[in-house]
């Protein structure tokens, strides 16, 4: 999710923003404010599970910091993308004209691709733990 979020930010820049260079991410928070709270709770949390998976995590609570932490973050990004998906839709009824459909249907593409990634990682961690026999 954090390797594909800037590629696939920038799509839907390209997909939701008036075709204005350079591309000014300040728009696309325009059209989808809620969005810019998406972002604030993916980020921050997908940062902290690979932090919690690496050295950092000496220091921190073995397991449930990383696994909550990446849950969070995959159903935030699941969110993100249904958001932006919404939005495309909306857009598209309303004022077919004002979208920009060469860079819309690789966003939508990539938003549907990451969208059923995330949500069956989310569902995957949010699952109860098996233990295998030892």
């Amino acid at each position: 999710m954090v390797a594909s979020g800037p590629l696939v930010g920038l799509a839907w820049l390209g997909a939701l923003a008036p075709p204005v260079w350079p591309p000014r991410p300040g728009v696309l928070f325009a059209v989808t404010p809620l969005y810019f709270l998406v972002l604030a709770v993916a980020v921050p949390t997908a940062l902290l599970a690979i932090a919690a998976t690496g050295p950092l995590g000496r220091w921190l609570p073995r397991d449930s910091t990383a696994r909550v932490a990446a849950t969070v973050a995959a159903t935030a990004c699941v969110a993100g993308d249904a958001l932006l998906l919404a939005t495309l839709a909306r857009t598209a009824l309303s004022t077919p004209a004002a979208l920009a459909w060469q860079t819309g249907i690789p966003a939508a593409a990539a938003g549907i691709t990451r969208l059923v990634l995330a949500a069956r990682a989310a569902h995957q961690l949010a699952a109860p733990r098996r233990h295998s026999p030892a």
